[in-house]
C-alpha cells in the first residue's frame, strides 16, 4: 500500500537527531541524510520501508525519524507517496505523543539545511541545480532581469530553483540614426521658432 507521508502520524513526541548504527544511515543526522536525498546522493528508496498499524481511523508509526524525513520530503515537493507496509500494533512504549502524532520534536540539532528551507508554493517543488549555476530565470513568469548573485551567498538557496531555464537575451531596438535629431537639428528648430 502507498500513502502521502502527510497521511501519518508520529507515535512518539520526539526522535533522536541521527540514525543508529543498525541503519543503512549508520550515525548519520536526520536533516544530513535529507540533504543527501535532495541533493541526489543517495536516493530516497535507501529509506525503509516505514511500518504503519490503523489506530483510531489514523495511520500511526513507530517508524518516526524515517517519518520525519518523509515528511520533509513531500514539504519539500520531493515526493509524493510513499510504500508502507501495515503492523497489526505498536508496542506502548512508543506511543508517547501528546499532540495526536501531527509533529515530532528532534532532540538536538538535525544538521543539514534543506530541512530549514521554506515551504514552496503550492505547484512548485525545489531540485537540486548544478554549483556552477549561479543565475536562473523562471520559466512561467516573465522576469526583466535574472536573479542576483545573492543565491551565491545562502547555502540553502545556492542549490534550489524550480522550473528555471537560461535567460533568453533580450536585443537592443536600434533606431536609425537619421531618425535622432541632432543638436544642430535641435538648434536650427529653436531659431526658427524664436523669429
Amino acid at each position: 500500500m502507498d500513502l502521502k507521508p502527510s497521511h501519518m502520524f508520529y507515535s512518539q513526541d520526539s526522535i533522536n537527531n541521527f540514525f543508529d548504527k543498525r541503519s543503512s544511515h549508520n550515525r548519520t543526522k536526520l536533516g544530513e541524510t535529507l540533504d543527501s536525498i535532495c541533493e541526489g546522493r543517495c536516493h530516497v528508496l535507501s529509506i525503509p520501508t516505514i511500518t504503519v498499524v490503523k489506530l483510531d481511523g489514523k495511520w500511526v508509526t513507530a517508524d518516526n525519524r524515517r517519518l520525519w524525513i518523509f515528511h520533509q520530503l513531500e514539504r519539500l515537493g520531493k515526493c509524493d507517496t510513499i510504500p508502507v507496509r501495515i503492523s497489526p500494533y505498536i508496542p506502548a512504549a512508543k506511543l508517547t505523543s501528546n499532540n495526536g502524532g501531527t509533529s515530532v520534536c528532534v532532540r538536538g540539532p538535525a544538521g543539514g539545511y534543506w530541512h530549514n528551507a521554506p515551504t514552496p508554493p503550492t505547484g512548485f517543488a525545489y531540485t537540486s541545480v548544478p554549483t556552477r549555476m549561479t543565475t536562473a530565470l523562471k520559466s512561467n513568469v516573465e522576469h526583466p532581469s535574472p536573479l542576483t548573485d545573492s543565491l551565491q551567498t545562502n547555502p540553502i538557496r545556492s542549490r534550489l530553483h524550480s522550473t528555471y531555464k537560461a535567460q533568453v537575451p533580450a536585443t537592443p531596438i536600434r533606431y536609425p540614426l537619421s531618425k535622432w535629431p541632432t543638436f544642430s537639428d535641435i538648434s536650427k528648430a529653436h531659431d526658427d521658432h524664436s523669429h
